[in-house]
């Protein structure tokens, strides 16, 4: 999971246990960075195709990333 400022957390699951150069707990990480890749630990999920599973929760009340994401409008080169 990854700490935002205003009480946001990320949470990022079903990824591969080998993590990049550099990322551990505790680490600082930028908007773009390489945090992991998908791995297939979502055993409930099986049968689904290799994905990643997000959740964000706002001072620790879950809620729907899509109301807080506005992608394509940030300097990280992903327009979606």
């Amino acid at each position: 999971s990854i700490e935002h400022k205003g009480g946001a957390r990320s949470i990022y699951k079903n990824l591969s246990p080998q993590l990049p150069d550099g990322i551990a707990a505790g680490a600082a990480v930028r908007a773009g960075d390489r945090i992991g890749a998908i791995g297939e630990s979502a055993l409930m999920e099986i049968a689904d195709s290799p994905h990643l599973h997000y959740e964000l929760e706002i001072d620790g009340v879950s809620v729907n990333p899509a109301d807080y994401m506005l992608i394509g409008s940030d300097d990280t080169g992903y327009e979606g």
